[in-house]
């Protein structure tokens, strides 16, 4: 399979997997929406959710691979930030928004 190919497939299940998690949030299943992301993560991803939040930023985009891969976790990770908001579990929030900066940095400085 081709770089251009894998990358289609992973915005096509993302596509999926937010639509899932709108539909779960206009129905008030929040909590539910939640675990839809944290499961979301090894599905799409093929790693483990502990792991890349037991590790450094660094050393999760290295895990990661490829940018691609970290945008997408990056993308899931936001809307977790949103579902946490909506419950008011805003330290979770706050903390996780952290995160994604510091993964966003981390892949920024790979860059170089």
């Amino acid at each position: 399979m081709s770089q251009r190919d894998y990358v289609q497939r992973m915005i096509e299940r993302l596509g999926r997997f937010l639509a899932r998690v709108a539909g779960l949030r206009q129905e008030g299943e929040l909590e539910r929406a939640l675990r839809e992301v944290d499961d979301a993560i090894p599905q799409l991803l093929g790693i483990d959710l502990g792991l890349l939040e037991s590790v450094d930023a660094q050393t999760a985009a290295r895990l990661l691979g490829s940018k691609e891969r970290a945008e997408v976790l990056a993308r899931i990770l936001a809307e977790k930030v949103e579902l946490l908001n909506a419950v008011a579990r805003f330290d979770e929030a706050i903390k996780l928004r952290h995160r994604i900066s510091a993964l966003q940095l981390a892949l920024d400085s790979h860059e170089d």
